[in-house]
């Protein structure tokens, strides 16, 4: 048996758990899928940007709070213990534990009305039927055929800036299927 969702979204981690959270909020049945489960301990990405911290007040409704970050502007680098230079004052880095910031935007995404599968393993995409086949048999279907946007590429095409739906301006997410428009 297919279940049926109008967006189905490979990946829950920030760029994932945004694209979920506002087309959800816009009314679209999600499903969120991850290979991991929530929350989860990751090595990468520890720190935000400023562009970061506004996307995710925007988008989520989070400031960033000392609760949660500690705000760096001042930096030193070395390359190999050789100091290299400091800079002082720069623009705010907030650094953070990314177990507790995924599930953060994980639990919006949830809160918004996204239905998640986690964890679970891709057995089979087909874009023209519209279907993402988990390793354990479920299937996942959209209304119509996928419209495939895959890891660090910008979206394009007649669908491109449908419904708003993309984490950052340029389309960078883990992978996202989305409804084509009529």
């Amino acid at each position: 048996m297919a279940l049926h969702f109008d967006m189905i979204i490979v990946g829950s981690g920030p760029a994932g758990s945004a694209a979920a959270t506002v087309a959800a909020q816009g009314g679209l049945k999600v499903a969120l899928l991850d290979k991991a489960g929530f929350p989860r301990d990751k090595l990468c990405g520890g720190a935000i940007t400023g562009r970061a911290a506004r996307f995710m007040a925007d988008i989520f409704g989070q400031p960033v709070t000392g609760d949660m970050f500690l705000t760096a502007r001042r930096f030193r680098m070395a390359w190999f213990g050789k100091p290299l230079g400091v800079i002082d004052n720069a623009p705010p880095i907030y650094l953070g534990l990314r177990r507790r910031f995924d599930s953060m935007l994980h639990t919006h995404a949830v809160t918004a009305g996204a239905q998640v599968f986690a964890p679970v393993r891709l057995d089979a995409v087909d874009p023209q039927a519209g279907t993402v086949t988990l390793a354990d048999g479920r299937t996942n279907r959209t209304r119509s055929p996928l419209d495939w946007k895959s890891r660090h590429r910008a979206p394009t095409g007649p669908t491109a800036q449908s419904k708003s739906i993309w984490a950052r301006p340029n389309g960078a997410m883990a992978g996202c299927f989305r409804r084509k428009e009529r």
